[in-house]
């Protein structure tokens, strides 16, 4: 089954990143918004924040294509907003190479310049994904290095301010 996989993958990912915790929530592709209501998971997600106590959370940038990313920006501000935590909530782009909405939101600018290639392993991990890893790399690598450049290093990555 390919969420297994995925979850094998991202938990080797986690190692290389020294991630300590990752919740699943055990959602199907395709499925994640109807889901997550569905099942309740609302609730299960506000404890999970409650506990951890986040200044800031990262999510999926709300016009990226993938129906699930996009889901899942969706369900991290609705929950945040309804928990009212007090945190900045930052987005992320995958596969849009162009921001077009909430482009003039605030930026966090990370140079990511001594963890770039860790990224690039953990990234590697994925490899049921194999074909779209590797046009993603071929994208990290060139919007990292642009990104450093307009930020006085040599691999950058930008997050917008959403909430």
């Amino acid at each position: 089954m390919i969420t297994q996989i995925r979850v094998r993958e991202c938990k080797k990912a986690d190692k290389i990143l020294g991630v300590q915790n990752t919740f699943f929530l055990g959602l199907k592709e395709n499925e994640f918004y109807e889901e997550f209501k569905h099942k309740g998971l609302q609730q299960k997600l506000m404890n999970i924040i409650r506990v951890a106590h986040p200044s800031k959370i990262f999510t999926h940038a709300v016009d990226d294509p993938h129906p699930d990313h996009r889901a899942v920006h969706d369900i991290v501000l609705l929950t945040v907003k309804e928990l009212s935590h007090p945190c900045d909530v930052y987005s992320f782009d995958i596969w849009n190479p162009v921001k077009v909405k909430h482009r003039n939101e605030p930026k966090l600018v990370v140079d990511i310049t001594n963890t770039f290639s860790k990224k690039i392993d953990a990234l590697a991990c994925h490899k049921s994904q194999k074909m779209v890893i590797l046009l993603f790399t071929i994208r990290l690598y060139l919007e990292s290095f642009i990104n450093g450049l307009n930020n006085d290093c040599k691999f950058a990555e930008i997050f917008h301010k959403v909430y």
